[in-house]
């Protein structure tokens, strides 16, 4: 029987993450992140798993956007001309499932940054999906994010 989807959020990617977003920001808790993301993650389904881990990156990443959003880009692997993988722990950054909550976390956060949340959406699509993230700019500023898509 094949592994379900919901264990690609596991303890070990959410303690990977932890390692890329540390790298990446002195005052990062990764412990107060693993423990938040962590919780009681073996009752909790693919999405609810998701959403605990943005909101684990809600209370560790700093308060400033534009701060948060330099540290998700410098967590991002490097862009890859191979095949894209959704094993996602690796030591060259988040890529893959990990990338799923980063990305609702600046649909939920970026608003206000419409420029740079865009930027970041096209980094983590190199890596992964933005499909759930960018609903929300399509819902608060429909055109202004179509036309942003067609460039």
């Amino acid at each position: 029987m094949p592994e379900a989807f919901k264990n690609f959020f596991s303890p070990e990617l959410i303690i990977s993450m932890a390692g890329h977003l540390s790298l990446h920001n002195d005052s990062f808790d990764p412990d107060a992140f693993i423990t938040a993301a962590s919780y009681k993650l073996e009752k909790l389904e693919l999405k609810q798993r998701s959403t605990q881990i943005t909101d684990a990156l809600a209370a560790t990443l700093p308060r400033d956007y534009t701060k948060a959003a330099e540290i998700l880009l410098s967590s991002l692997s490097p862009k890859s001309t191979n095949e894209l993988s959704y094993t996602s722990i690796n030591d060259r950054g988040i890529e893959g499932w990990g990338v799923m909550p980063l990305v609702d976390y600046v649909g939920l956060h970026g608003r206000d940054h419409f420029d740079l949340s865009m930027r970041l959406f096209k980094e983590m699509t190199m890596r992964s999906s933005s499909e759930f993230g960018i609903r929300y700019f399509l819902i608060a500023e429909p055109e202004r994010c179509i036309a942003t898509l067609q460039t």
